[in-house]
């Protein structure tokens, strides 16, 4: 019964990441495609369809609080009229692409964890964790333009932190400051469901 629930959402999350397509190919925007905030939904699908909540513990420790950011950043753009260089330009490409924007930083990782609470989060998950960690670095680097910093590898300036060799710990700083912090929470979270 679990896995059928598992794959009509992982149907969802297919459908949402089609509809982040659509998006992308209508605004010609197709190099927002690497960050991790668009490949999360087919990465979940895969861990919904295979039922490995591991997997999908893995990918909320990399996504959560980056989602929740992001989340934050689209709502003061949108009704405070912020300027968030990132998000910034994103609200001016029309409403589909701002109902996408919407879904795809509010519903993926969410309701991930809601649906994987009652587990906890195991250190296979901080594993997969590392791994879709190294997925994100290699696709930022090796695909996209420095100019366009997806996943903020190339550089943090849009926060004012220009570190020297900033690309070499990247990796270390995304896992202790992102990874690390959500993993203990959804293990705090399971332990209040």
């Amino acid at each position: 019964m679990v896995l059928d629930r598992y794959f009509l959402f992982g149907m969802g999350l297919v459908i949402l990441w089609i509809l982040v397509l659509i998006r992308n190919y209508r605004a010609k925007d197709d190099i927002k495609f690497f960050w991790f905030c668009e490949l999360s939904p087919i990465l979940l699908a895969f861990g919904f369809f295979f039922g490995n909540i591991q997997l999908i513990k893995g990918i909320i420790d990399v996504g959560l609080i980056t989602q929740f950011i992001t989340l934050v950043s689209l709502v003061l753009v949108t009704f405070f009229g912020a300027d968030i260089p990132p998000v910034t330009g994103n609200v001016k490409k029309g409403k589909f692409y701002l109902i996408v924007s919407y879904l795809l930083h509010l519903v993926p990782v969410n309701l991930a964890l809601i649906f994987t609470l009652q587990t906890r989060a195991t250190p296979i998950s901080l594993i997969y964790g590392v791994l879709v960690l190294v997925l994100i670095f290699v696709l930022s680097l090796a695909f996209t333009p420095a100019s366009k910093n997806i996943n903020f590898v190339q550089h943090l300036n849009t926060v004012g932190f220009k570190p020297r060799y900033y690309k070499v710990y990247w990796f270390i700083l995304a896992f202790l400051l992102i990874v690390l912090p959500t993993h203990f929470l959804q293990n705090w979270f399971s332990s209040i469901f």
